[in-house]
């Protein structure tokens, strides 16, 4: 069934409840600790945030998500220029090139999704040939724009399709409980380091307690939602969860060699919008081509 907007709000403001008894709980067991408690409330109430600025304009129409997307890579674009130290000016070139691909491919629909795929690599390819000819010998940060933009050709491509905002809810869903849940089953149970090297704050209790929730919940959306069969939703979801933290230490490494923490911070405490949806980038690809055996 396609859910109506009254479901969608009760759908969403359960989850919060949950996250919102997930914290509760973790506070009378973690009494001591008033700050940690505090920061958890924190990225709660950020979390509304997150949620609006990308349902939001996807709910509206796949316009609104467009613009929503192109000041996201335009925002990427800086983060990834100041991040790594080069002129803003070495990276222009193929954002423009990628962004105006995306626009006369997508917007005007002249071109099938996998079409402006293929074009994005060859836009890669090609600018990173003349960027390293003309004197730019680091490339990682041109693939680093295509990955983003590439996520951004999916996600577009998801939402055209029939029932796509829920596809859209149903993977943005998905990752964000696996990252919050994550998140505060670390901070309530984490004990073991799961990569303390690349990523010190994530530990081995808290990836399980993502994975569950976020489990527990795509199967839930699909029961009342999605109505797809249950061994393809099965792997949908773990290939997302899979993907999605994947695309957090990818991320992760790729900031360690800058010999940073997070990108330059578009929202105090919270990094960059290349910290907030490091995992939304590299789901949204993988899930996009596993869905295409369907759609």
């Amino acid at each position: 069934m396609t859910p109506s907007p009254e479901h969608i709000i009760i759908l969403l403001a359960g989850l919060f409840a949950i996250a919102a008894l997930f914290i509760i709980a973790t506070t009378l067991l973690r009494r001591g600790q008033k700050q940690s408690n505090s920061d958890l409330w924190h990225v709660y109430a950020f979390e509304f945030l997150i949620v609006a600025v990308v349902l939001l304009p996807a709910y509206l129409g796949s316009g609104y998500l467009l613009a929503a997307l192109l000041l996201f890579s335009l925002r990427a674009h800086r983060e990834i220029s100041k991040g790594s130290g080069l002129p803003f000016n070495a990276l222009f070139l193929s954002s423009y090139v990628f962004s105006s691909v995306l626009f006369f491919t997508i917007v005007i629909h002249l071109l099938e999704p996998h079409i402006v795929q293929v074009l994005l690599l060859l836009s890669a390819l090609i600018t990173s040939a003349a960027l390293y000819l003309t004197g730019h010998k680091r490339q990682r940060e041109i693939w680093l724009l295509f990955l983003v933009l590439l996520s951004i050709s999916c996600l577009l491509a998801v939402v055209e399709w029939k029932n796509g905002f829920l596809l859209l809810l149903f993977l943005y869903i998905i990752t964000e409980s696996n990252d919050s849940f994550a998140y505060l089953s670390g901070k309530l149970f984490g004990r073991k380091k799961l990569f303390p090297v690349i990523s010190p704050q994530k530990t081995r209790e808290g990836l399980l307690g993502g994975i569950i929730a976020s489990m527990i919940i795509g199967l839930g959306l699909n029961y009342f939602f999605m109505n797809m069969p249950w061994l393809f939703i099965l792997l949908v979801i773990g290939a997302t969860i899979v993907s999605a933290v994947a695309g957090d230490l990818f991320f992760s490494v790729y900031k360690r060699s800058l010999g940073m923490k997070d990108f330059p911070a578009v929202i105090k405490k919270h990094g960059g919008v290349l910290d907030i949806y490091d995992s939304l980038l590299t789901a949204s690809i993988v899930y996009y081509f596993l869905l295409l055996s369907v759609f």
